[in-house]
């Protein structure tokens, strides 16, 4: 879904938020190897840097969602590790 909301403001004249929106899963994916990766600090780290850079748009909410969902996949997947 990022991907398309990411193409979406390219084509429709934002690249620069489509950039940073970009940039915020590039680091996401990254960080996410990290035995020291902790998501709330990056989220509230990148969302407030991304909507320091785009105080409007509908945008802001589904990146908030997009942040909920990845951390519902980090507690399922630590769930599973936990029963292994």
């Amino acid at each position: 879904m990022v991907l398309l909301d990411i193409s979406a403001l390219a084509a429709t004249g934002k690249p620069k938020q489509a950039s940073d929106l970009a940039q915020i899963f590039s680091k996401l994916t990254a960080g996410l190897w990290r035995r020291s990766f902790n998501l709330k600090s990056f989220r509230d780290r990148e969302l407030a840097l991304f909507y320091a850079r785009h105080p409007r748009g509908k945008i802001r909410r589904r990146v908030v969602v997009y942040m909920q969902k990845v951390n519902e996949v980090l507690e399922d997947a630590a769930k599973d590790f936990s029963k292994n």
